[in-house]
């Protein structure tokens, strides 16, 4: 390796310059492919997650029409409970409307 250095250092500076460009080229070059290398698997891990993040996901129009749906339920069940409401008000005025006030209706329940 050292008469390899010396038979360097006697070449011209054009030649030396030439063997540095290269020598430092195939250094990145290493460094570049174990760079891909260890990043590579991590791009296939991302992409399986998000895979698995859309694949639960529900489309935005799948999601209005479950809210709609629920809504319109909802609004449903309040509109039935306003008329039971508004039905048992108004048996319960027919039923005031006929009960009797009078002293002889009420000394009777009394006794």
């Amino acid at each position: 390796m050292f008469n390899y250095l010396e038979k360097l250092r006697q070449k011209p500076d054009g030649a030396k310059k030439r063997i540095a460009f290269l020598v430092s080229f195939l250094c990145v070059g290493i460094i570049f492919v174990v760079w891909i290398t260890a990043i590579y698997p991590q791009f296939g891990q991302e992409k399986s997650i998000s895979d698995r993040i859309s694949a639960s996901e529900t489309s935005p129009f799948s999601t209005f029409t479950a809210i709609l749906s629920q809504s319109t339920s909802a609004i449903g069940e309040q509109i039935s409970k306003i008329k039971q409401l508004g039905s048992s008000l108004y048996g319960g005025a027919d039923y005031y409307n006929l009960a009797t006030t009078t002293p002889e209706a009420t000394a009777s329940t009394t006794q």
